[in-house]
Parts: C-alpha cells; structure tokens; sequence
C-alpha cells in the first residue's frame, strides 16, 4: 500500500523540520514539503506529530522475555547469578521454559514493536521464525557471537575475523575480579578487535578503557539489568571519549520491560543527555552492528515511529511515551501497530487491543498468543513479569 504522511516535523541535522513523507514498496520514495496525493494513495494529516526513524535495541534474549526479574541481588559477577538462578527443575525457570521456543520468540517481538523498536539484535541462536517476514521485528541475521569467557568454550571459533561482522560477546559484567580481567582475556585471544561487541562492560579498569578505545571495540550498555544485579552500571562517562555505544533492553528476567524504559534508566544515571542515548538506539547502534542507518531520507526503508508532541524537545519527548502513547510504527513500511483509528486506514488486518486505557490497533493476534502461553503455565508465574502487567494489565 502506498502512504502519504503529511505535516509530520523531525530533526535534520540540527533544525527541526516539518514535511511530507511517500512511502512505496516499503522505502521512503519521496520528502517534500505540501506533496500531492496519487491516485489510490492513502493520505494521513498529522497535526502536532513529530517523527522519529525506528529504533534499534542493541541488546535481547528475545525468548527470555517472559520470566520476571529473578534472583537475590547484589551478586559479584554473572556467574553467581546464573548459579543462582538456573535451577530448570524449579518455577519460574521449569513452567516458563514449557512454553514452546516459538511463542516465547513471538512475545520478544511484540515486546520491541510496542516500544517503537524496528531492529533488534538478538543474543541467541538462530530461529528460522526470527527472519519470517511476520515476525513483528526485523533481527539481525549477520553476526557471529559467543556467550561469555565463562559459559563459552569455543569462543576463538566463533569470532570472525572479518571486520564487517559483528562479533557479540557478554563481557566485564561485574565488578570483582573475575568481571575486571575480561577485557585482557579477550584481548590476549585475540577477539577485542574493531568488530568486537562488548555486552556490559561494568568492571573496566582505566587500561581496559584505553583497551578498548585502542582496539576500536565497540560497547552495548544497559543500564538497568547492571543495576538490579549489582548495584552499579558501566563508566558510561569516560567510554563515551571516543568508544562507540549502544544501548540494550537485556531480557526481562534482569533489565526493564522494554527499550523505552531503558533509555529513560540511561539519562537518570546522569551520564548522557536525551540526545546521546537517541543516538545510542538509532546512528551508533546501526554502526556498531553494521547495518544501514535508518534514517528519515529519500530511499531509506521505512522504518519509522510517530508520537504525539507533549514536550517541545525532540529527544525529551520520545523519552516521555508509553507504550500505549505510539501513535504509529512502521516496519519496513508496514503499519504494525498504533492507534486504531490510522490502522483502519493503513492495515485492514488489525487486531483491537485494550492497552490499559488506550484502545490499539496491533498486526498480531496477542489474545491467541496469551492463549498458547497460558496453556503452558500459570498466569501466577507470569504475573512477576513487568512487561505482562503493561500488556495485560493482569
């Protein structure tokens, strides 16, 4: 279906710009300012809308996203928290773990789309049903990665020297240590290089910063997952001199219920500004993983969100939606979810969603999903779960 968005404002450069958006075949075809409508061309006003390009979450366990936040914090190092944790004969990990892979993957996507994210990078294997052109989400496919130095023994093997694939490793998550020699391990391997993904970072050391700055390693931060378990996060303010960051949600089971949450985590730390953590999930994440940067231009893929304006910022006020607050998000051109008003003009196929107050208009059928979640576990196993509350409010 072709769109014209009309009367939308963002930022360009450093002006703040209002304009038309022709979206075709799922790219940005044309901007322009008081473009006519096409033929059969659907046409939406915005009034009072800004538009942002579609977030990119650095950091997921997409299937992970139905547990609760688990363990007895603070902890060390990862280590003591998964010992403490993985117990797969116990709730939540054995009724949580019955739920099918598919399901779980699904509620992972959902997740990222109704935050405003478009692309996520998943820290797991491979599931054939995380490139299916229904998956909510798009999740990056060319990577290669290993868990960590404690839990991964083949981690020279999976590290490819090709500087155009990213290799994601878990590291210096932690602040004994254990955590603290991570960054000399993994350079003394030989796999702290220009297209090594840092997840954490939390324990570094002076050297390690320099370490990394030198090697130009990249580095994925998340914030709230670092201080639930340890009670701390990463040197944001002294790797930022000249390191590349991203920003990740984790999964639930550690860090908040969505990538929004996060970001507002991120400035509360006082160590970025609105405008450095919106980088962090569109320009530098895109860099980091090697992937095109969606911006707002002329033969980009549409991957965009619209909110209302409530701050007159641009980066305050995306720090200031809900969930339930998107007015619209396009994936790949596709209007996936917003309100249900423009989804009757730009997807048929909509579900209707009672989000706590807000009646939305989603692509997926979330009450089939809540189905074939619960015929596998007990709501009580899932009520824990920060983002079901948001979801189900139950």
């Amino acid at each position: 279906m072709d769109v014209l968005l009309k009367s939308l404002k963002w930022i360009k450069g450093s002006d703040l710009v209002t304009g038309d958006l022709r979206i075709h075949r799922g790219k940005i075809q044309k901007i322009g300012s008081s473009l006519i409508a096409k033929k059969k061309e659907r046409t939406i006003s915005f009034d009072n809308y800004y538009l942002y390009p579609g977030l990119i979450n650095g950091h997921d366990h997409l299937e992970m996203n139905l547990y609760p936040q688990i363990g007895s914090p603070p902890y060390q190092n990862y280590t003591q928290w998964a010992k403490d944790v993985y117990k797969p004969n116990e709730s939540p990990v054995q009724e949580v773990e019955s739920i099918p892979l598919k399901y779980r993957l699904l509620w992972g996507g959902i997740k990222n789309l109704i935050s405003g994210v478009t692309t996520v990078i998943h820290h797991n294997p491979w599931h054939s049903m995380l490139g299916r052109a229904d998956f909510p989400v798009k999740v990056l496919k060319k990577y290669r990665w290993a868990h960590s130095l404690a839990f991964d023994k083949k981690i020279s093997q999976n590290f490819s020297s090709r500087s155009a694939l990213p290799f994601i490793i878990h590291a210096a998550e932690g602040i004994d240590a254990l955590a603290h020699g991570e960054i000399r391990q993994l350079d003394e391997m030989g796999v702290l290089k220009k297209n090594t993904v840092l997840i954490h970072a939390v324990g570094l050391s002076k050297n390690d910063v320099r370490l990394i700055q030198d090697t130009h390693a990249s580095v994925v931060w998340c914030p709230s997952s670092n201080l639930f378990m340890f009670g701390q996060t990463a040197d944001v303010l002294e790797l930022k001199k000249g390191v590349k960051i991203g920003l990740g949600s984790d999964s639930t089971m550690t860090g908040a219920p969505s990538l929004l949450d996060e970001m507002r985590v991120a400035v509360k730390t006082g160590q970025v500004s609105p405008h450095e953590v919106f980088n962090m999930v569109t320009v530098a994440a895109a860099r980091i993983f090697n992937i095109p940067i969606r911006g707002i231009e002329e033969g980009e893929e549409a991957d965009l969100v619209i909110v209302p304006i409530s701050k007159v910022n641009y980066h305050d006020n995306l720090l200031a939606q809900q969930a339930q607050q998107l007015t619209a998000v396009f994936v790949k051109g596709k209007f996936l979810y917003g309100d249900t008003a423009l989804g009757a003009e730009l997807n048929p196929k909509l579900y209707r969603w009672q989000f706590g107050k807000s009646i939305k208009g989603i692509a997926f059928d979330l009450a089939a999903l809540k189905r074939n979640i619960l015929r596998k576990t007990n709501i009580r196993h899932l009520q824990g779960n920060l983002l079901w509350q948001i979801v189900w409010g139950d």
